[in-house]
């Protein structure tokens, strides 16, 4: 009979099985979930505001923010992040396409902007 010892709230046999591995692993998918949603939503807000903004369809704004993510090398959230930023400074008629496109792209190429944290719970609450 293998040893149990108690660990982290769960109990976890001395000798790791395959199901005890398994249980391990999906602890740690559902451990992401949290910022896997988060990461999400800063998409979907990012791509709205394309959206709304560029008067694209939702295809042509995720097509553009899978490109920008492509081409600088940064994860689509922090893509994501940034869209929004430059997007809620500029006013609405002072930031044309061309604008934007070229703003974006010297901002994805600022020195550390692959290393943005991920988002905090309160930071995608609407107003």
């Amino acid at each position: 009979m293998t040893d149990i010892r108690h660990t982290h709230r769960y109990l976890v046999p001395e000798q790791p099985s395959s199901l005890t591995a398994e249980l391990w692993e999906l602890r740690a998918e559902i451990d992401l979930l949290p910022r896997v949603v988060r990461s999400r939503a800063q998409i979907e807000q990012a791509k709205g505001a394309i959206m709304a903004r560029y008067g694209m369809d939702e295809e042509h704004a995720v097509q553009l923010l899978r490109r920008w993510s492509s081409l600088s090398r940064i994860k689509t959230r922090i893509v994501a992040r940034t869209v929004m930023d430059l997007l809620s400074t500029a006013p609405q008629d002072q930031l044309a396409e061309q604008d934007f496109v070229e703003r974006l792209t010297r901002r994805l190429a600022e020195p550390g902007i692959a290393e943005l944290p991920a988002p905090e719970p309160d930071s995608l609450r609407p107003g």
